[in-house]
């Protein structure tokens, strides 16, 4: 592996305006994985600057769904429709139909199909099929599923266990054999039990509106959190521990593959 040139990426950085100390990080990881051997210095510079630049616009993302869970005035959702770029007036008069101004402004983000100069928007059309479930084709809709959880519609959230509830047995199975685990069927079905627990708790992160990235995040997060769970909760005999982990959050690990 080249030696890193620190003056250059810090120049790079500082022209680019971004962190220097994450994106040297960020170097060094990549620079230690096979699949990046044969990168040049700008190639992986590149990658690392995406990187960085998509986990800067995730805590964006974060930080304004934190505020919408809790806003209450006008000029707190203005605030978040100019910083998630969708149209405020049109989320207003989604807000009519719905009485809820969060709901409003979900829909347009998980389902707004237009960009206009005010911001993302939502067709009439559109708007139709989604507030009467017009887009559920079939039960394998993942994303429309989601989507419709997020914006309130608690009934699917059996629709996604149900979608989800191999894999949740596939990890719950790895999970036990990555830990030298036995995996009987005591083992196994309590992992899965708490791993419908973890999946409720992770969907309830997602900011995301796109597909790709939410299966991403679901199928790195869930393990590791399953994983840190079964870790923290048997003992070394085997038995169940009282203090059950919460889990962490494994956004880095989701931006850093």
């Amino acid at each position: 592996m080249n030696k890193l040139d620190l003056s250059r990426l810090k120049r790079d950085c500082k022209e680019d305006n971004i962190d220097y100390t994450k994106i040297k990080n960020r170097y060094k990881y990549i620079s230690t994985k096979d699949k990046y051997s044969n990168l040049n210095y700008e190639e992986k510079y590149a990658i690392c600057k995406e990187r960085y630049l998509n986990k800067l616009k995730y805590d964006i993302l974060k930080i304004n769904f934190n505020y919408l869970n809790n806003a209450t005035k006008i000029s707190e959702y203005k605030n978040i429709c100019k910083d998630l770029n969708i149209d405020y007036n049109r989320a207003r008069k989604i807000s009519y139909r719905t009485k809820n101004m969060k709901q409003a402004i979900l829909y347009i983000w998980f389902f707004g199909d237009i960009n206009t100069k005010n911001g993302k928007n939502i067709t009439r059309k559109k708007l139709y099929q989604v507030s009467s479930k017009k887009l559920l084709k079939n039960d394998n809709d993942l994303y429309n599923i989601i989507a419709y959880y997020l914006c309130g519609y608690n009934e699917y959230l059996n629709n996604i266990i149900y979608f989800e509830s191999k894999y949740l047995k596939s990890i719950s199975k790895r999970v036990l054999n990555n830990l030298n685990i036995r995996k009987t069927s005591d083992n196994i079905n309590e992992l899965i039990s708490e791993s419908i627990l973890i999946l409720i708790n992770t969907l309830k992160k997602i900011v995301i509106n796109d597909i790709r990235y939410i299966i991403k995040y679901l199928s790195i997060t869930l393990y590791y959190r399953i994983y840190d769970y079964a870790k923290k909760t048997y003992t070394n005999n085997l038995t169940l521990n009282e203090n059950i982990s919460k889990g962490k959050i494994y956004e880095e690990v989701f931006y850093s593959l």
